[in-house]
């Protein structure tokens, strides 16, 4: 199927393929250009393009959406390496560590990652003789479910 893209300028109205049919939005037809000349109206104001200009500006202005959205990708990874420093220094304060993880969701920690941490967390505490911290039966079950998913992915994965 051919791919239609906006006509610059004439967004909501018109869209051009590569092969150069013009799609009119608002009647719903494709357009038949006459010695190669299309009239497009907006706001009651028609003018003549050619079909080639058309197509060129059309491409032109997709090439800037896709160069201004990988530019967007690498400041938001940027803003993402900076809030890994801001998060790693808030380690302590869980409310600031919210609304970072709210901003970069990518930060948070899955329930594996906070599931490990408890659980190494509760065998260091029990390896050295010490445990300050009571246990609940919901978090054994938990740890318990944990390891069990991370034996069954060994033995797939094997």
């Amino acid at each position: 199927m051919e791919k239609f893209i906006d006509v610059p300028n004439y967004e909501g109205l018109y869209k051009i393929s590569e092969k150069g049919e013009i799609y009119s939005i608002n009647s719903r037809k494709l357009l038949k250009p006459v010695k190669g000349c299309v009239a497009l109206s907006k706001y009651g104001v028609r003018k003549t393009y050619t079909v080639k200009n058309l197509i060129s500006l059309a491409l032109d202005n997709l090439s800037k959406i896709k160069d201004e959205e990988i530019t967007y990708k690498k400041k938001y990874k940027e803003a993402l390496e900076k809030a890994k420093d801001v998060y790693t220094y808030y380690c302590d304060d869980r409310e600031q560590l919210e609304k970072i993880e709210a901003i970069f969701p990518e930060l948070a920690e899955s329930e594996d990652e906070k599931t490990k941490k408890e659980l190494t967390e509760f065998l260091k505490q029990a390896s050295g003789g010490f445990l300050t911290t009571t246990i609940k039966c919901k978090t054994f079950e938990k740890w318990l479910s944990w390891l069990e998913k991370q034996g069954n992915n060994k033995v797939e994965s094997t």
